[in-house]
This record gives C-alpha cells, sequence and structure tokens, in this order.
C-alpha cells in the first residue's frame, strides 16, 4: 500500500526546516529568533522539529520575522496565475 508522503505531520516538519534554515541564514540564534516572536525558545525548537502544528496566522508571523514573502498558487494555474503576498 502506498501513503501519502505529504501529510500534516510532514507538512509541519518540512516548514519547519524552512524556518530553521532561513533563521540561520540571517544569522540569528534560535534564542534571538523566539524572542522576537515572543515565544519561548522550547516552543520555537518544537515549530522547527515539526512536533507542533502551523496556523496560517503563525506561518505569517514567522515568515515576517524573517522578512520573507508568501507565494500563493493554485496548482490548475501553474505558470499562469501566481498572487505574492508581501508581508513585510
Amino acid at each position: 500500500m502506498r501513503t501519502n508522503r505529504y501529510n500534516e505531520n510532514n507538512i509541519n516538519y518540512l516548514i519547519g526546516c524552512f524556518i530553521r534554515k532561513a533563521r540561520r541564514a540571517r544569522g540569528m540564534s534560535g534564542k534571538e529568533f523566539s524572542q522576537k516572536l515572543n515565544i519561548s525558545h522550547q516552543q520555537l525548537s518544537r515549530y522547527e522539529r515539526g512536533l507542533t502544528s502551523f496556523t496560517l496566522c503563525k506561518l505569517i508571523l514567522f515568515l515576517r520575522a524573517l522578512e520573507k514573502i508568501l507565494m500563493i498558487y493554485s496548482p490548475k494555474f501553474i505558470g499562469m496565475k501566481i498572487k505574492t503576498y508581501y508581508l513585510m
């Protein structure tokens, strides 16, 4: 039986990996970043390891803190319609 590799746990893990990589690329420690987000360092660690689920609101807060953009697209319209939301 084949399982879907894109389940809720894997998505949270992938987002967490992206957040950690982006944070480190900006030269920010976990402690600095968690203070910027007003969450505990332990909670940040749980997000980055995919143990805590991201809500859309929480994801936007993380992306804003990292000065990243959020691109939303529909797979039906790849290459045709891409909306970019600047969150800074």
